[in-house]
């Protein structure tokens, strides 16, 4: 398929997925989000991590709020992204969300500029947003191209972190579409399963 054609598929899809994903009760969403959260501290990846990267929620994403203070509150580093130019993301560290998050670009809140950032090589563990996904490990994001960078960044190392993408089960299509450039997630968390894709970021 062309560049073109590929472009506005996933243009279709973004548009489908998120007017499916706004459509969700506001308490069923929070509902969800809290299942995730449960799935997610169980995986023996997050366990294990010293160092997890996360992001703050916005719209009608999944919450990550419970998911920031486990993080927390299980001693944990926690890592938030702060979008710095294009296609590259900050990775800083958090310690009181309530302080240390501001609105950023999109209105997305990300961590201030007080908070120290670390260097890529130091995650443990990546969460990964995006819009729709398959069971192979597609995903469409936004269309930014912030969380591409950052993969291909990661799995470039001889240990790359785990690699895990969260979403609601109504984001997951038997196909999405991809590009030469989009790298699969090698794990997807919903509220009802965990996926384990077979695919190597």
């Amino acid at each position: 398929m062309k560049g073109s054609l590929i472009r506005e598929h996933k243009l279709a899809v973004r548009q489908q997925v998120q007017a499916a994903r706004d459509a969700l009760d506001p308490a069923e969403r929070q509902a969800r989000s809290a299942a995730i959260c449960r799935m997610i501290v169980g995986l023996p990846e997050f366990e294990q991590a010293g160092s997890v990267m996360l992001f703050a929620s916005f719209g009608s994403e999944l919450s990550t709020r419970e998911l920031i203070e486990r993080t927390l509150t299980t001693g944990k580093r926690l890592i938030l992204p702060a979008v710095q130019g294009r296609g590259r993301l900050a990775l800083r560290v958090v310690c009181d969300p309530a302080t240390e998050l501001a609105r950023g670009k999109w209105g997305i809140p990300e961590p201030c500029v007080r908070c120290p950032e670390i260097a890529v090589g130091e995650l443990d563990f990546l969460l990964v947003p995006g819009l729709a996904f398959d069971e192979r490990g597609g995903r469409v994001g936004y269309g930014g191209g912030y969380y591409d960078c950052l993969i291909r960044q990661l799995v470039a190392r001889p240990q790359p972190p785990a690699i895990v993408a969260a979403c609601f089960e109504l984001q997951l299509l038997p196909t999405v579409p991809t590009s030469n450039h989009d790298l699969p997630v090698p794990i997807i968390v919903t509220e009802a399963r965990v996926i384990r894709t077979g695919a190597e970021a």
